[in-house]
């Protein structure tokens, strides 16, 4: 990163994968194999690199008496106790020099802070999107000043600085707040403006792992495969314990345990009040810009429409049915994950320090397993509300489509087709676990597989017992949305 290795993102061991495969909750899943599972796969491999080496040498150098300053636990939390009024709670005499809080809090972040310079909306005090602006287009023979992507108030070319408001960037460069109440109670002003100033003007280049051509990198399928196959494990784990056949096991961890909570997870930390960063929701599109095989979209389009909803996709590659998934798996053995190297995979994953923790010193650390507050929301406990939309149940999005479909199909005449499509997705729906709803609907589930049951034997009955369910269930579903709603 810059220069220097990215000692505190280490590749994620056996143990914390294993972490990840315990939880019981999809929403949990979802967000944990992507920052805790994988993430720091794509600092080590991607790497950030051009002229923002030079640039952070330069602050090095320039500010090297502030950076040699060394610190006590107990004198920083004195210091920032002194100029903010909040206290941290050190109490030790565990000592580090400021150079070694500036490496690995602001020069390692380079990878999360120059993405934070680009979704603003989250960290610059005017709360406005897309600080960072980049150039329409460069092509292979427009000079490098002339591709930086800079904050606004710089001169692209010039790097001319005096328009910048540098106090409205300078949120966006703290992994938390703890990091911000320390460079504020002890770095000088002027130091701090030459970071932010930096940040926004240096040249970087983010090896094509930060945004959505990371695909086009071979590297990439070097790290999504294993995370694949990570969740295929887990969903294939409830249909075994559903059949009662053996569970599929984590190497020498033990059996993989299926979801009990099965509902989406509508998510983005990007998300605020006044900006929503779609793409993450169940009825969002999945792919819109990329072709899927026809028969992908053939089997998981339930409600018709040409397309595949997240929620559709993710039904479409369910590893157990017979017809959607295009691909298999060889195997799913782990056999080189040992728990007895749990400790030694500790240490190396987490950036522990054996003899510091030996001493039970205090270690200022966030990537040491202390969960950030501020941008690198890893952790399904801090998420804040307004980062997610309601109706988020994945029993409400079947039932929507489900109704999408009867109709649509009704309208059609159409025999037959209501009972596979409408039977698939109350299969689904049955797995889910949404207390709320459970007992309106009950009465609706016992409705449709009685006559979907009967209709089985006859597709003329079929269509006659659709026809005659269309209205009541309709009607159900309308109740059980404005209750939904209300709620």
């Amino acid at each position: 990163v810059c220069g220097t290795d990215p000692a505190n993102k280490p590749i994620p061991p056996c143990h914390t994968h294993w972490e990840v495969m315990e939880l019981d909750s999809l929403p949990k899943f979802m967000l944990e194999i992507a920052g805790y599972g994988h993430g720091p796969m794509h600092v080590n491999t991607g790497g950030v690199y051009g002229a923002c080496t030079g640039a952070l040498a330069k602050v090095y150098e320039d500010w090297k008496q502030v950076l040699d300053t060394k610190y006590t636990m107990k004198e920083m939390r004195d210091a920032v106790y002194a100029a903010t009024g909040e206290d941290l709670g050190y109490t030790t005499d565990f000592e580090f020099s400021m150079e070694e809080v500036m490496e690995k809090y602001i020069h390692l972040e380079y990878f999360h802070i120059y993405r934070m310079l680009w979704r603003s909306q989250v960290c610059a005090l005017d709360g406005e999107a897309e600080a960072l602006e980049c150039p329409d287009y460069c092509g292979p023979d427009t000079p490098q000043a002339e591709c930086n992507c800079v904050c606004k108030g710089i001169d692209p070319v010039t790097l001319d600085s005096s328009d910048f408001d540098w106090e409205n960037m300078e949120p966006c460069m703290y992994s938390s707040t703890t990091t911000e109440l320390v460079f504020k109670s002890v770095v000088p002003t002027e130091m701090r403006k030459d970071i932010v100033t930096m940040f926004c003007s240096a040249g970087v280049k983010e090896g094509e792992q930060l945004e959505s051509a990371s695909p086009g990198d071979p590297l990439f399928w070097m790290i999504h495969p294993i995370l694949d196959r990570l969740f295929t494990a887990k969903r294939l784990a409830k249909a075994q314990t559903n059949q009662g056949t053996n569970a599929l096991e984590y190497g020498g961890y033990g059996p993989i345990p299926p979801f009990e909570d099965e509902n989406w997870l509508d998510y983005s930390f990007y998300t605020n009040d006044d900006f929503y960063c779609n793409g993450h929701g169940m009825a969002d599109a999945a792919l819109p810009h990329l072709p899927l095989p026809p028969k992908l979209i053939e089997w998981g389009d339930a409600n018709q429409d040409g397309a595949l909803s997240n929620l559709e996709f993710f039904d479409a590659m369910d590893p157990t049915s017979e017809a959607g998934n295009l691909y298999i798996y060889d195997n799913f053995d782990w056999n080189h994950c040992d728990p007895a190297d749990a400790l030694k995979e500790a240490s190396f994953a987490t950036g522990y320090d054996g003899d510091n923790q030996a001493r039970e010193a205090e270690i200022f650390s966030m990537s040491g397993g202390v969960t950030p507050t501020h941008w690198e929301g890893d952790s399904y406990d801090s998420i804040r509300t307004d980062q997610t939309r309601p109706g988020n149940g994945m029993s409400l999005g079947h039932y929507r489509a489900v109704k999408q479909e009867i109709s649509r199909q009704a309208a059609a005449k159409q025999q037959g087709g209501a009972v596979f499509v409408a039977g698939k997705e109350f299969k689904a729906l049955e797995s889910t676990n949404e207390p709320r709803a459970r007992a309106q609907q009950d009465e609706a589930d016992q409705l449709y597989f009685l006559e979907f049951s009967q209709a089985e034997e006859s597709l003329s009955a079929a269509a006659t017992a659709v026809r005659k369910a269309e209205g009541r269930v309709a009607d159900a579903l309308e109740r059980q949305e404005e209750t939904w709603e209300s709620e």
